[in-house]
């Protein structure tokens, strides 16, 4: 069904299976942001809490590439429920998001969508410094980010916006850091 782009309409199951993993994704980085205090925390705590805003910005990010609405010949910006959806990312849920709150979350615009994971990434890149791969065997093996893909997931959220020139200074310091 992928491949043929059939059977994926807005009331079937597969259709929102991407949408539900990132989802998840997020949920997973939240609970971790969300039990950690900055002001308390552990130099090593510090160092995972930069390691979680670092996961859920990636995910922020390849969620708001596949949902934003581009222009494209002989499409419409405008949904099959009427609403112009032009520069409409995906909702935005925090660690500090109701559920109340989660039953009206819009869908947050590109730049909404920009700040929010430039945030997260600013954050990642003041605490994951403190992540200590010798404490943590998973880190030593690269299955974890460091500062390096910070950078990196920088440089990609600089080219969604078209910012070249931070796009190419953040994938140096990706290289270099690396």
């Amino acid at each position: 069904p992928w491949a043929e782009g059939v059977s994926l309409s807005k009331n079937l199951a597969r259709a929102s299976y991407v949408y539900r993993y990132y989802y998840k994704q997020v949920q997973t980085a939240n609970n971790m942001i969300g039990a950690i205090d900055p002001e308390t925390a552990t130099e090593s705590a510090l160092g995972n809490l930069g390691v979680g805003y670092a996961y859920r910005a990636m995910a922020y990010l390849d969620i708001a590439r596949q949902y934003e609405y581009l222009p494209a010949d002989g499409t419409s910006a405008t949904n099959s429920d009427g609403n112009n959806v032009q520069n409409l990312t995906a909702p935005i849920v925090t660690e500090k998001t109701t559920e109340e709150e989660s039953r009206n979350n819009p869908r947050a615009t590109r730049q909404e969508m920009f700040e929010f994971i430039l945030s997260d990434l600013d954050k990642a890149e003041e605490y994951i410094p403190y992540f200590n791969t010798d404490l943590n065997s998973f880190a030593s093996l690269n299955s974890l980010p460091h500062l390096d893909c910070v950078y990196g997931l920088k440089a990609r959220l600089y080219m969604w916006v078209e910012d070249y020139a931070k796009a190419q200074e953040y994938a140096r310091k990706a290289i270099d850091t690396a």
